[in-house]
């Protein structure tokens, strides 16, 4: 049955609708014939000559007419039903689209009033430039080596541009946060010179990009993430030297202090979780979703504390990215949990669960970025390739062999997600934590970054 339809709504053709009602017509016509003859036949008195075979004909004729009207009657409902489908729909795409447009205002007007606070170079200010880039069509693609695109901009040596990889600005939440940048190698962006800490310590490096990378999600738009959601980039440079590795075992070093080791109910009792908090907890263990991470709030909304079991760190001495491998729907759920309590506390009281050390161990506040990391896979090295994969099946608790998470790896099934931890410049609120709520008493002293990556995978 021919049919048609479009954004305005069109029904199934006029001509369709015409065919039906002609054959309603025939169809009555033959049926009054019908009765008329059948009326002759069962009379007597005709001139028939009593054939029985007429009037057998006569029921059979009766009986098809019948099947054709019941047929009919389906073939009008049918027609019906879709016409009633295609208006549905052309009213759920408009609405759609106006919700789309309404986010869109809002993310337009967040980002200008965001632009508007200040020196485009003040942290966690927006510049105009980049505005007009979140709302295009795509991001620009920046040579590191290229000259700066604005005047506000030129104060930062030409090593310490923003390098952003090209992917498509989308409005779907399914596609929100896929980021499909293939490489032929390993990917390991090393940093500058100029960016380096001889005392060891990094946390005091968190102002200098100051949490540029926090997820925007329009307001009023939260519940069906209608619009974009920007991830803007880390600032990684280019700089021989020093590579990055990729490790599974140590504590990362952005870490502010070493409390620990506490157990699930030591923790319960310390950070006085309630039973789902306490479940949730316990639950990330068996997880196979990435980052194996749980954000909470505490003690009445006092603390934001974050959970890392069995976490894989990318690392120099600089900077710190937790980094795994996932499907795009739960990358998205964990990267709107993240953005959500962002805005509720900056600093993450973070706690990682090392499998080597079988235990918990407080690290510090943390502020966490979302994204800042090339795509590593797939790696030169068979050996570091191997590794990988490894741990990224013991995640799955044995439910995905090696060769599978591999071929999901090389098709992209399976999207990198990055997020750069960096050490709240203020140890004290890290050491006060520990202290009040933890129970403990922490040196002034901070701890040392040499010796605590393990041995990895190496860049």
């Amino acid at each position: 049955m021919a049919s048609s339809s479009g954004y305005g709504g069109t029904p199934l053709t006029t001509t369709t609708a015409s065919v039906l009602e002609l054959r309603d017509e025939v169809l009555h016509v033959f049926d009054e014939y019908m009765k008329r003859r059948s009326a002759q036949l069962s009379d007597p008195t005709a001139n028939l000559g009593g054939s029985q075979r007429m009037r057998e004909l006569a029921q059979e004729a009766i009986d098809e007419s019948r099947r054709l009207g019941v047929e009919n009657k389906e073939l009008r409902r049918q027609l019906d039903g879709q016409k009633s489908d295609t208006e549905n729909a052309v009213a759920a795409r408009e609405a759609a689209f106006r919700k789309l447009n309404h986010s869109r205002k809002v993310l337009r007007d967040l980002l200008i009033e965001r632009g508007d606070l200040g020196n485009p170079r003040t942290p966690g200010s927006v510049t105009q430039a980049e505005i007009e880039e979140a709302l295009g069509e795509e991001f620009q693609l920046i040579d590191s080596g290229s000259e700066s695109t604005s005047s506000s901009e030129s104060s930062s040596p030409k090593s310490e541009q923003t390098v952003r990889a090209k992917q498509k600005v989308v409005s779907t939440p399914s596609e929100a946060f896929d980021t499909p940048q293939h490489s032929s190698a390993m990917i390991v962006k090393q940093l500058s010179p100029s960016e380096s800490n001889p005392t060891g310590s990094r946390s005091a490096q968190s102002s200098s990009s100051n949490l540029r990378r926090t997820p925007l999600i329009a307001s009023g738009s939260t519940d069906s993430l209608m619009g974009s959601v920007l991830l803007q980039q880390s600032n990684i440079h280019d700089s021989p030297g020093e590579p990055m590795s990729i490790h599974f075992t140590k504590i990362p070093g952005t870490s502010i202090t070493k409390e620990g080791p506490f157990t699930f109910a030591s923790l319960k009792e310390q950070l006085n979780l309630n039973d789902a908090s306490t479940n949730a907890l316990q639950a990330v263990a068996t997880s196979s979703k990435p980052m194996r991470a749980y954000i909470t709030r505490i003690l009445g909304g006092k603390y934001t504390v974050a959970f890392l079991y069995d976490p894989i760190f990318v690392e120099n001495r600089h900077k710190t990215f937790l980094v795994d491998w996932g499907r795009s729907k739960d990358i998205k759920a964990l990267t709107k949990d993240i953005a959500t309590h962002t805005k509720l506390s900056l600093a993450f009281h973070t706690f990682t669960f090392p499998k080597k050390g079988n235990s918990w161990f407080y690290i510090g506040a943390q502020h966490w970025l979302v994204g800042g990391l090339s795509n590593l896979w797939p790696f030169e090295d068979s050996k570091s390739s191997q590794k990988l994969v490894t741990k990224l099946c013991e995640h799955t608790s044995g439910e995905v062999t090696l060769e599978d998470m591999t071929k999901q790896l090389n098709e992209e099934r399976m999207k990198q997600m990055s997020i750069e931890l960096m050490g709240v410049p203020d140890a004290q609120e890290s050491r006060k934590f520990a202290g009040t709520v933890l129970g403990r008493t922490v040196s002034g002293e901070e701890p040392k970054y040499e010796g605590r990556r393990g041995e990895g995978v190496k860049a």
